[in-house]
This record gives structure tokens, C-alpha cells and sequence, in this order.
């Protein structure tokens, strides 16, 4: 293709998609009405059972226990993994017997990790500047030195961290 080809595939595209032709397949469709309130959607896979087994109903059922049990939403806190690094937990809203909402929480603590002393490489690229960079960190302070590849000199630096989280 070339370059005019190009420009005005992209001009169809943008076309399409403004007229609403193509806007169809971005977004998610409205669902149909049935008879029995049932929701069909034209492009969602929902699996089906393959077999229906009836179960006989015993002779004493509290009807009115088993319609609240449904209505109600039980919310489940299940801690997958723990330990002073990571925290992984699972909270589930489970509304007629389904699940409503999930929500994962994962929390990573890195202080195990901190420590006084360290040893980095820094490269930092700019107008004029290219350095290349050696650090020393002993708490919060950073004592850096490099070399300046776009002018040809040394570099030299001092820092010091003012939060750390």
C-alpha cells in the first residue's frame, strides 16, 4: 500500500466507527427481552447444564428459610497466602447462589528487603547529557559519580531520600 492507500483505509475506519456501524462490535449489546425474564446476549458464551437431575423434596421444608437464605448476600474473607512478604486475599460476595462480586487484594511488603547499605548503577540520558553513573546508599544518603559521555567529563552527585516507603 502506499501512503495515500493508507490514509484513506484509516479515513473508512474512522468512518465506520463514527457512524455507528462498527460501533456495534466495541461495545457490549443490549440485552433482549423474553417472555420469562430471561436475558439472552448475541455474542456472551453462558454454559448450559448438560443434565437436570430432580431431586424428591422431603416432607418438612421451611420454604421462608430457604427464599431468605437465597436473598441473602454472605461475603467470604479467604486468605490464600500470608507470610511478612506477601498477602494475598480473596473476598467473595456470593448472592443467590452465585457469585455477585470479587475482589483481590495483594499486598507486597518490601521493608524485609531495606536495607543501610547499597550499590546501584544510574544512566541518565538528556539534552547534552548522557551519564552513566555508579551510586553508594548507606540510609538515606546517595553519594553518586560517573562519566558524562555527551561532554566528555566527569559527573558527581549528592542525595538524600526524603520518604521512604
Amino acid at each position: 500500500m502506499k501512503g495515500r492507500d493508507v490514509w484513506f483505509f484509516l479515513a473508512g475506519v474512522i468512518a465506520c466507527i463514527v457512524s455507528g456501524w462498527a460501533g456495534s462490535l466495541l461495545t457490549e449489546p443490549e440485552p433482549m427481552d423474553a417472555p420469562d425474564t430471561v436475558w439472552q446476549w448475541a455474542n456472551r458464551y453462558v454454559p448450559m447444564p448438560a443434565e437436570t437431575i430432580r431431586v424428591a423434596v422431603p416432607a418438612e421444608v421451611d420454604t421462608e428459610y430457604v427464599i431468605q437464605e437465597y436473598f441473602t448476600q454472605k461475603i467470604f474473607h479467604d486468605t490464600i497466602f500470608n507470610n511478612d512478604t506477601l498477602k494475598l486475599i480473596v473476598n467473595d460476595t456470593v448472592w443467590q447462589n452465585r457469585i455477585a462480586d470479587r475482589q483481590v487484594s495483594l499486598t507486597f511488603n518490601a521493608g524485609r528487603f531495606v536495607k543501610d547499605r547499597s550499590v546501584s548503577v544510574l544512566s541518565s540520558f538528556g539534552p547534552r547529557q548522557a551519564d552513566a553513573m555508579a551510586v553508594y546508599r548507606h540510609k538515606r544518603w546517595q553519594l553518586m559519580a560517573g562519566w558524562n559521555f555527551a561532554e566528555r567529563g566527569p559527573v558527581a552527585g549528592i542525595g538524600y531520600t526524603l520518604k521512604e516507603w
